[in-house]
């Protein structure tokens, strides 16, 4: 097996497992190990080394047993990959490349996104930057070429936030993070977490890289956060793929605790927060895009699968599926539906607008109702108006609402999805 290669966890872990002596062999370490053994002197063994070689028995069987599951699965995903490659089956319509606007059932999507887009009194998806530090330097992400200095939200903030959010609009999808890596902030994470929960915060969403699960027991404290949903975003399957686009990610590190935090999830039948993992299609992993999908819900985990975006196209991220010279523009769902707010409390043009570059104020001297207020006159009227000439300069040369409509399983557990999900086969209205 190669270094790339995949190996099933319980193939992993039979490895592992010490052969046991079965009845008619003597135990490991005591004589010839294929030679037989007498009853009597089997008899004449103690209790708890009986107990021993019975246990290390049981162990193999299981974790035999295990491999041959796992076996299984892949025997019978290499039968669907062929059936799937004839017409059937879960294949992702972003793994082929095409430029977006150049594929006519992806236009009629985007066209039938925009139609559904309304406008909301509150902000349904509220975006807050806790922190803007991050470990990685993805090669698909433009934080690594950020200027603004990293910094942590000061709690007192956060706080008035989730307040906030608490009293006028409990079911508010909350993200604490999206430019930083959030288990950054330690403990103070989770106090943050559990103050949200307490101020009325009930749809809480973090999205994570990973590479922190395995430390300070943090697989325990995402199961027993206030979370809703809990987003690994993975984006490769091979140790080389991952690696590649993950820079400074290891796979050693990320896959094993991922995989812990999906078994113990299932092991005690929760059924929240959600484990997702998350893979945005680019040339570099697109191979890989069915088998990620099957890797993963294989271990309980839904899967959301999304095109690669250029986070405003300011930096020198850039993919060929995104196009800047037609003439088709619609509405930007990312604009319409989220609010989001750097850790200094100022609010920006959206999500994606990682350095600021344009900005209606500051949530330390209003309130989050009046600053999306003030965001809709200033972005979302004109965005909906079609006056592209009065959107804000950030968004005129952005070609990111081209990727609005992530495809998720088919599969769904209530109150789990984003709020502008809908039934499958239906397009979303944002990414």
């Amino acid at each position: 097996m190669g270094s790339d290669a995949v190996e099933p966890p319980m193939l992993r872990r039979a490895r592992s497992v010490s052969a046991p002596c079965f009845a008619g062999t003597s135990p490991s370490g005591s004589g010839n190990p294929g030679a037989p053994l007498a009853n009597r002197d089997h008899d004449l063994l103690a209790e708890p080394q009986r107990s021993e070689i019975a246990a290390k028995r049981r162990a193999y069987l299981e974790c035999g047993l295990a491999v041959l599951r796992d076996l299984a699965r892949v025997a019978a995903r290499t039968a669907s990959s062929s059936s799937s490659a004839e017409g059937s089956g879960p294949v992702s319509t972003f793994t082929s490349l095409t430029r977006h606007l150049d594929d006519p059932a992806r236009v009629r999507a985007l066209l039938q996104i925009e139609s559904r887009l309304v406008e909301h009194d509150f902000p349904p998806q509220l975006v807050v930057e806790n922190t803007s530090y991050c470990n990685l330097r993805c090669i698909h992400c433009s934080h690594r070429e950020m200027q603004r200095p990293p910094r942590h939200m000061a709690r007192d903030l956060w706080d008035k936030i989730v307040g906030e959010v608490g009293r006028e609009s409990p079911d508010c999808e909350l993200w604490p993070t999206f430019y930083g890596e959030a288990l950054i902030l330690g403990e103070e994470l989770w106090s943050r977490l559990d103050g949200a929960r307490e101020a009325g915060c009930r749809n809480l969403v973090l999205n994570s890289n990973g590479t922190l699960l395995n430390r300070n027991d943090n697989i325990e404290k995402v199961l027993c956060s206030p979370l809703r949903r809990f987003i690994l975003s993975l984006d490769g399957l091979a140790r080389s793929t991952l690696e590649r686009i993950r820079a400074k990610a290891k796979w050693d590190e990320v896959y094993p605790a991922a995989e812990e935090l999906c078994r113990r999830r299932l092991e005690r039948g929760q059924r929240y927060p959600v484990i997702v993992a998350q893979f945005s299609v680019m040339k570099e992993n697109a191979a890989e895009t069915e088998d990620f999908r099957w890797y993963w819900q294989a271990r309980g985990a839904e899967v959301k699968i999304r095109p690669m975006l250029e986070w405003t196209a300011t930096g020198s991220v850039r993919t060929e599926t995104i196009d800047h010279e037609g003439t088709l523009r619609i509405t930007c769902p990312w604009g319409n539906n989220t609010m989001a707010i750097h850790q200094d409390g100022a609010v920006v043009a959206c999500a994606v607008d990682y350095e600021g570059l344009f900005t209606i104020g500051n949530v330390r001297g209003m309130s989050v109702r009046h600053a999306w207020k003030v965001l809709g006159e200033r972005l979302r009227r004109p965005q909906r108006e079609h006056r592209w000439r009065d959107i804000p300069a950030v968004c005129r040369g952005c070609g990111d609402w081209q990727v609005a409509g992530a495809e998720y399983d088919d599969r769904e557990i209530a109150g789990a999805r984003p709020f502008w999900w809908s039934s499958p086969g239906t397009p979303s209205q944002s990414p």
